[in-house]
């Protein structure tokens, strides 16, 4: 979110304080969205002066790192009358201090609804992909399962057929597994197809959470 205007609404940022109780170095500024055609036509468009609409929305987004964090925490219609123009006093009174306050309880379940889809371990990256990413990467994991099925069949048909007893062309040498090693094969083969079947599942679970966020779904899904 930006100074700019959206039809004819003006939002503004206010100030930038940090988000208490974490120590984690997120800051949030403070916006405030307002109709200047509800101002006095001889005073500045600004709610931060004496002339101001009656009311204005809210909201406050995070920073870490130099990364945006919109959480989508907005409270419009606030009385704009009464709202201190000091930064520090702002971010105390009712309207603000319960935005902040939602901003934090929206971080926290973030974080646990990550750690359930295994995204928010210590060793985990964060990416950022689109629904149609997701689903295209959901494509090739299922690409990737049927070449593993494909291997595992192929591995364990050839453990059930007799070995083969045929001279080498010249300067070569056979090294066709024996029944044993087809079988071994096999197994190696089913362990990786597992472990991209995990991964196939994982991603649905990330698929189905960018719908959600999107507003997507896929053709005869609820809405």
């Amino acid at each position: 979110m930006s100074e700019g205007t959206n039809l004819m609404h003006t939002t503004k940022p206010i100030g930038t304080v940090p988000l208490p109780g974490l120590g984690s170095g997120i800051t949030l500024t403070i916006y405030v969205e307002y109709d200047p055609q509800a101002l006095t036509p001889s005073g500045p468009a600004d709610p931060t002066t004496a002339r101001r609409p009656a009311t204005v929305a809210l909201s406050v987004v995070g920073h870490v790192g130099g990364q945006l964090l919109d959480l989508g925490v907005r409270r419009p219609d606030v009385p704009a009358q009464g709202l201190p123009a000091d930064l520090g006093v702002l971010a105390a009174t009712e309207p603000v201090a319960s935005l902040i306050g939602e901003f934090r309880d929206r971080l926290a379940d973030l974080t646990v609804h990550l750690a359930r889809l295994g995204v928010a371990t210590g060793d985990g990256v964060a990416v950022a992909f689109t629904v149609d990413d997701l689903e295209f990467l959901r494509h090739c994991l299922t690409l990737t399962e049927l070449r593993w099925r494909e291997a595992i069949d192929g591995a364990e048909t050839a453990a059930q057929q007799p070995q083969r007893d045929e001279p080498a062309p010249p300067g070569f040498m056979n090294i066709e597994p024996t029944p044993a090693g087809y079988r071994v094969a096999a197994g190696r083969f089913r362990a990786e197809l597992h472990r991209v079947e995990r991964y196939t599942t994982r991603l649905g679970r990330l698929l189905d959470l960018a719908r959600d966020t999107a507003g997507d779904h896929e053709p005869g899904e609820p809405q």
